[in-house]
């Protein structure tokens, strides 16, 4: 019985863990410290596992899919990395950028995994993914316009 537990644990993570963006940095009002971060997560596979935000090594969000967050950073250079749970077995992606206090910047996220191969071993099969994940920085008028759209506006 307990096996049968633990693997529907395993299994059902993801998607529990998956269901909503939270922000675990504040948002501040706009002010000359300070910058307004905005990340827009889009189709970044895996779909079922949050995106993990971290911002000087200090968690800042979770986002899942199709949704975003809004965070305020300290103006300055600041390293923004961007991971996956460890069973989601996906690599992290790490950026230096540079903010200035009352800006408000916009960033995409998004990528794929897709089944590239397969080989049988002893009992089994094993398999080849490619994997990407792509962060763009957008103007605010074309993160507004995503907002939106995202949103079932236009």
């Amino acid at each position: 019985m307990a096996i049968r537990v633990a693997i529907l644990l395993i299994f059902a993570a993801p998607w529990l863990a998956g269901c909503a963006s939270t922000a675990y940095r504040p948002l501040n009002p706009p002010n000359e410290q300070e910058a307004i971060v905005l990340i827009i997560r889009q189709r970044a596979e895996p779909t079922a596992w949050n995106l993990d935000v971290t911002v000087d090594g200090e968690r800042a969000a979770a986002v899942s899919n199709n949704s975003h967050v809004k965070f305020s950073v300290p103006a300055g250079k600041r390293t923004i990395q961007f991971g996956w749970p460890k069973l989601a077995a996906k690599v992290n992606l790490e950026r230096v950028l540079e903010f200035k206090g009352g800006e408000t910047r916009y960033f995409l996220v998004s990528g794929t995994t897709r089944l590239t191969g397969a080989s049988p071993v002893h009992q089994g099969m094993m398999l080849a993914f490619t994997e990407t994940l792509q962060f763009v920085e957008l103007s605010p008028s074309h993160g507004e316009q995503l907002l939106r759209e995202m949103a079932g506006g236009s």
